[in-house]
């Protein structure tokens, strides 16, 4: 019997073949929480009928899946999820591998899930969900955390007839932590308490017809229909005026994260051209001053200028 709490709870996702068909997990991980939920409209009438004053008639409406997912990022499997975020991806290598994703078509990529969520009594409900995809992400860390990989989902429908897969996750699961990091800008080492990087994929999520092969109400797959943002935050101490002087000056620079486990061939590298946007750093007490940096990914040369991941693994494929 599973314990009756959270303890034994488990996220599993897999590639969908065709696309917003629901597959069986393929991949799991640890995660630290999810919200992942079904929303399913109710339709009231406003008919009149003499001497009736309360409501008396309703249908189902849309429905639709959204939420987030959060996990400490590890090496191993992330590489699916990081294609899912970007778009893109080409592989070098031959034991370790290094995956390299950019912004790229997400139009034929779509994810199933399943969550497998306890009662009281120890019994594991499996939670599953269809036509997944990633609306908008964040990599995030701090002094005394791991790496964080947030990811924010839209989908179409959840049930809970599938029967619940059992978890398996890779040998070397070993999420990358504070030790193991460091940021440049413009090749200059950047010392930062904390830091934030965020993309946002532009979706048209609300996809619903008067169609016959969607009766349920489930959405269409969502699709891109915007112009996609990438950006982020640094958190350190005000050092000197350099880089406040690249936001007054509007100067461009390239902003490089490494995340390197030094005992095994696994990093990850987050490289992207950016533009400044403050703050001016102020004073709010004796203590030391500190500085935000506030950045945006943007360049005139080409998308993978703008942002690209390297993930390096023992997996030759994402």
């Amino acid at each position: 019997m599973a314990i009756g709490s959270g303890l034994d709870a488990q996220i599993g996702f897999a590639l969908e073949s065709p696309l917003g068909d629901y597959t069986a997990p393929t991949n799991f991980y640890e995660f630290t929480s999810e919200s992942l939920s079904l929303s399913i409209e109710r339709i009231e009438s406003k008919g009149i009928r003499p001497g009736r004053r309360a409501k008396r008639r309703w249908a189902e409406g849309k429905r639709s899946v959204a939420g987030d997912v959060s996990l400490e990022l590890a090496a191993e499997s992330t590489g699916m999820l990081l294609e899912h975020a970007l778009g893109a991806v080409s592989t070098t290598g031959g034991g370790p591998w290094v995956h390299r994703f950019t912004p790229g078509d997400l139009s034929d990529k779509s994810l199933s899930a399943q969550v497998g969520r306890p009662d009281v009594n120890g019994v594991v409900h499996p939670f599953s969900y269809n036509g997944l995809k990633v609306a908008s992400w964040s990599l995030e860390a701090s002094v005394d955390d791991f790496l964080m990989l947030n990811l924010s989902l839209v989908g179409r429908n959840e049930v809970t007839s599938e029967s619940l897969e059992t978890a398996a996750y890779p040998a070397t699961y070993n999420p990358f932590v504070f030790t193991q990091g460091g940021l440049t800008i413009a090749g200059v080492e950047n010392c930062v308490s904390s830091f934030s990087f965020n993309g946002d994929n532009g979706l048209k999520t609300d996809r619903h017809f008067i169609c016959s092969s969607t009766t349920s109400g489930e959405p269409r797959v969502a699709t891109e229909s915007g112009q996609r943002s990438y950006s982020g935050s640094l958190n350190m101490e005000f050092e000197n005026l350099t880089n406040y002087n690249r936001f007054v000056n509007g100067t461009e620079g390239t902003l490089v994260l490494t995340f390197d486990n030094p005992t095994s061939s696994r990093s990850l590298v987050l490289t992207s051209n950016v533009r400044f946007d403050g703050d001016t750093p102020n004073v709010s007490g004796m203590d030391t001053l500190e500085q935000t940096i506030n950045f945006e990914s943007i360049s005139s040369v080409s998308d993978t200028d703008a942002l690209r991941i390297d993930l390096e693994n023992g997996e030759s494929t994402p």
